[in-house]
């Protein structure tokens, strides 16, 4: 294997690597000399290496969205700017969008640094930014416990606060680009006469239009606060002096219901397990102790 063939198979392992290292230490010198000694470790075992790229190790397969100081399920995306009109045309008229389309009723991108550390009208790699994080801040349960004479009924719920999850889903079902299904909330797209509309203007001829889509965005990245009710218990438990005539102890019937409700403003397919596993399914079950 040739150095440029070598060089060509480790191109997109080396830009995450070269972007990972600037985000890390914030000299581009550092990231440079990191790409170069990963090069040169490489290049000694380039007879070893899998023909697909995709064959290497997750872990180099994936070095991105990791910061300093930040915890590791971090999204990293570009910032919304919102809706492009005439209003706001000072605001995103005249940049490098890098040959996406931005006219008015698109989707424009913020404009919030460059190679300096400074705004340079270029959208790029350095437009990217933390806009969340999807793991939550705070999560547990808490359960309740009614008794009345012989019944009792017993609550278990949980909860999550602060974390932000991408649905694939929800995503698709906002493009306005095309025909297909479509979310309702799509109804708020931009026309001449909703001009303060959340999504963009709808596009049903999509050749030459290279719009931004909202899932390239922040914007429809979705608060993934929940309330479940993960257990309710209603059980009775018979009489001591009737169940004795049947040689019993205790004696107590019950019936137990799973997940039966999840209050949460995401809408996906599920705030905790997200699109991508097997939501929490309803489940009922009734039962007997017996004890003799």
């Amino acid at each position: 294997m040739d150095a440029e063939t070598f060089k060509q198979r480790l191109l997109p392992l080396s830009r995450q690597l070269y972007w990972t290292a600037y985000r890390l230490t914030g000299e581009r010198s550092e990231a440079e000399d990191l790409v170069q000694e990963v090069y040169a470790r490489l290049w000694t075992l380039r007879d070893k290496l899998p023909p697909d790229m995709n064959d290497l190790p997750y872990c180099l397969r994936t070095m991105r969205n990791i910061f300093l100081n930040q915890p590791l399920h971090t999204i990293y995306t570009y910032r919304a700017g919102g809706i492009a009109n005439e209003s706001n045309r000072s605001e995103w008229e005249g940049k490098n969008y890098n040959g996406h389309t931005v006219e008015v009723g698109d989707i424009y991108v913020k404009d919030i640094s460059g190679p300096d550390g400074k705004p340079d009208g270029v959208i790029n790699e350095y437009d990217r930014d933390i806009v969340g994080k999807s793991d939550p801040k705070v999560y547990g349960g808490f359960n309740t416990d009614f008794r009345y004479k012989n019944f009792t009924l017993n609550a278990i719920f949980t909860y999550a606060l602060g974390a932000k999850k991408i649905s694939g889903y929800y995503e698709t079902l906002t493009s306005s680009v095309g025909l297909s299904q479509a979310s309702p909330d799509l109804a708020d797209r931009w026309s001449t006469s909703n001009l303060n509309a959340v999504f963009p203007r709808v596009v049903s001829n999509s050749s030459g239009y290279n719009g931004y889509k909202p899932s390239d965005t922040d914007m429809v990245i979705q608060n993934a606060n929940y309330l479940r009710l993960s257990t309710l218990t209603l059980a009775y438990s018979f009489d001591r002096a009737l169940i004795s005539k049947l040689h019993l102890s205790s004696l107590r019937l019950y019936a137990t219901a799973s997940n039966l409700f999840c209050l949460t403003p995401y809408k996906g397919f599920d705030p905790e397990t997200g699109d991508y596993n097997y939501p929490p399914t309803k489940t009922f079950t009734l039962g007997l102790n017996v004890s003799f």
